[in-house]
């Protein structure tokens, strides 16, 4: 594996509001630093253990070069001459606590064959989606629905669909509930070991 380097790109004609296969890359793992003056941002950068790259070999090195995780907070600041023109923060969470869950669909019908997918989500103390997480959760759903599956969204496991639980990927998990005939409340519970269960009642 690479070693985990974070990268700092700064350039005067990216939009930072594009799309592309780069500039998602871009937004998972660099800074970015648009339309502001450099005051020798690179070679600090690179004393840090930071990656340059010109934008010709920009998408290669993103998918060499992954984000070390550290707790804390940072903030870039960019100044153009001598004025703050641009500024971000991002923070780690803190550890998984809690299991929020959030059914997606608003109007789920009573009639046996409609589906209700249901999100799973492991947060922090904040409330924050702790991306890190990667648990085994176990659902049961009472009342008149079923589980019919449960899905992580991870394209890259050789794990397949289950029908009560599955690993987190990147935090959060999907489950899938088929309605009954009857009307009525229907509650999903999910569980996770050392994590505080997750209950959703869903009309």
């Amino acid at each position: 594996m690479a070693d985990k380097k974070a990268i700092l790109v700064i350039t005067d004609g990216m939009k930072l509001t594009d799309s592309g296969e780069v500039m998602d890359k871009l937004r998972k793992k660099a800074a970015i630093l648009s339309d502001a003056d450099t005051a020798g941002l690179p070679d600090k950068a690179v004393a840090l253990g930071g990656v340059q790259s010109d934008m010709a070999n920009l998408a290669a090195t993103l998918e060499k070069n992954v984000l070390a995780v550290t707790k804390g907070k940072v903030e870039a600041v960019a100044r153009k001459g001598g004025r703050i023109v641009a500024r971000h923060q991002i923070e780690t969470t803190g550890e998984a606590v809690g299991l929020k869950v959030e059914p997606l669909i608003k109007d789920w019908k009573a009639d046996g064959k409609d589906l209700q997918f249901v999100r799973v989500t492991a947060v922090d103390s904040r409330g924050r989606r702790v991306w890190t997480a990667s648990d085994e959760v176990n659902i049961s759903v009472e009342g008149p629905a079923r589980l019919i599956a449960v899905e992580s969204g991870d394209i890259t496991s050789d794990e397949l669909p289950g029908d009560s639980s599955v690993r987190l990927f990147h935090g959060t998990a999907i489950a899938i509930l088929r309605s009954g005939a009857g009307s009525g409340p229907v509650t999903l519970q999910v569980s996770s070991r050392g994590i505080k269960k997750g209950v959703k009642s869903i009309l």
